[in-house]
């Protein structure tokens, strides 16, 4: 008989107890891969919406907690222009408003004549003109969710806009979002001369010392911006923070759990072979190879169940990305290679709760096992 043989022989002798126990620690597993995946998720669609228009830098309102709700002076933008380096700058408004289904959708309002609107890549219809307000673009995945193509209708929190155009992005929350100009959008709003943020165009952004000594020029001139690479942009945002705390704080309470359902398993495993514990003990065996079988136990019990649970975990954030009110939002970001990361860390936590059953294990007394019943 193989070693490998003698773990697998004693899972099989409690079927129900091991493949509940498997089960727990599926579900452990894939909650952990679907949390951590939408939060990465979401973060990684709001750094793509910023890529996707060529942004190099981003000015956020310093000491804000959350950037929807903050505002700038949509003419800072002009004194921006005219330090050194920077090549052009866009103000953007931006929130979260409701369409005529009750759909919640990112509307977006641009400067017009900014570089942004020469990023979008146009299925159809045109840009909004100057001279109508009521005019705005839709990404196509929003536009397919309203069924809307150029020349409709659609209700955006109230006020009614004709689709002057559908635009397709890499970017997931690009595709799901709605643009109309500035001063349209401020006027829904009621946040004339505001904007939230504003792109930054600069002349070397692959220079990494060059683009540190820039953003230290602009916060000693801009006291009140917070100057942030795109890539930064979700790391430093205090909603997305919080959001991750959430998702890790759940994720090791599950993993815990799945930890001590282990454990108690192996226990009890343990307990119940006592008798052939010490058989073996006496035949020979090593207390070595002993704690070699019950930690293989809990190896083979957490690889199952890893990677059951990160293939479910997976498959269920692919699946949630399409449904409401997520679609739009979130850009699933859970590779492969992160996969098995996950697959390899549940092993070892089977590792770690088979250990203290094994030490009881090779602490039994052959003589005083032999005599239990």
């Amino acid at each position: 008989m193989r070693f490998i043989t003698l773990p697998l022989l004693n899972l099989g002798r409690r079927p129900l107890r091991s493949v509940l126990t498997a089960v727990g620690l599926t579900l452990a597993v894939a909650g952990f891969v679907a949390l951590i995946g939408l939060t990465r998720g979401l973060e990684r669609a709001w750094v793509d919406s910023f890529a996707d228009r060529g942004t190099h830098l981003v000015g956020l309102k310093k000491g804000a907690v959350e950037i929807l709700t903050a505002s700038l002076d949509q003419h800072l933008a002009v004194d921006l222009r005219r330090v050194e380096g920077v090549r052009s700058v866009a103000g953007e408004l931006t929130d979260l408003l409701t369409v005529a289904d009750g759909q919640t959708v990112i509307v977006n309002g641009w400067q017009e004549n900014s570089y942004l609107w020469q990023t979008l890549h146009l299925l159809s219809g045109h840009q909004p003109r100057l001279e109508y307000l009521n005019e705005a673009m839709l990404g196509h995945g929003l536009a397919e969710a309203l069924n809307a193509k150029p020349g409709q209708e659609v209700t955006v929190a109230g006020s009614s806009f004709f689709v002057a155009g559908v635009f397709q992005q890499s970017s997931v929350m690009a595709n799901g979002s709605l643009l109309v100009p500035l001063k349209t959008l401020q006027r829904i709003m009621n946040r004339e001369g505001s904007v939230t943020f504003f792109n930054v165009l600069v002349d070397k952004p692959e220079d990494r010392q060059w683009l540190q000594e820039l953003k230290d020029r602009l916060h000693l001139q801009f006291d009140d911006i917070l100057f942030l690479e795109t890539d930064d942009i979700a790391e430093n945002n205090e909603i997305m923070r919080i959001f991750r705390a959430m998702a890790w704080g759940t994720s090791v309470v599950a993993l815990t759990i799945a930890l001590v359902v282990i454990l108690n398993t192996l226990l009890m495993s343990v307990t119940e072979r006592t008798r052939e514990l010490g058989v073996l003990s006496a035949l020979g065996w090593s207390p070595a190879r002993i704690l070699a079988v019950i930690i293989c136990e809990g190896m083979i019990l957490a690889l199952l169940g890893g990677v059951a649970g990160a293939l479910i975990g997976f498959f269920a954030l692919q699946f949630l990305a399409t449904v409401e009110p997520l679609r739009g939002f979130l850009q699933p970001a859970i590779t492969l290679r992160q996969l098995a990361e996950i697959c390899a860390a549940t092993v070892l936590l089977g590792m770690v709760g088979g250990f203290y059953p094994a030490m009881r294990a090779v602490s039994i007394d052959p003589v005083k096992a032999l005599r239990y019943e």
